[in-house]
């Protein structure tokens, strides 16, 4: 990883399982949503994606 990481506001889950946050980007920059895991459910990291502050 380049850089450094960041926590964002909790992420809400919707019904059907989709999750959703916000925040507001101040710079260029990728993310990713993360989950640690569990004892029962194993983590897990979306594939990354890019804003692109203008």
């Amino acid at each position: 990883m380049v850089g450094s990481a960041s926590d964002v506001p909790e992420a809400l889950e919707h019904v059907k399982g989709n999750l959703r946050t916000t925040t507001k980007a101040t710079a260029d920059g990728s993310f990713r949503y993360s989950f640690a895991g569990t004892s029962t459910t194993p983590a897990v990291a979306s594939a990354a994606d890019h804003v692109d502050v203008r």
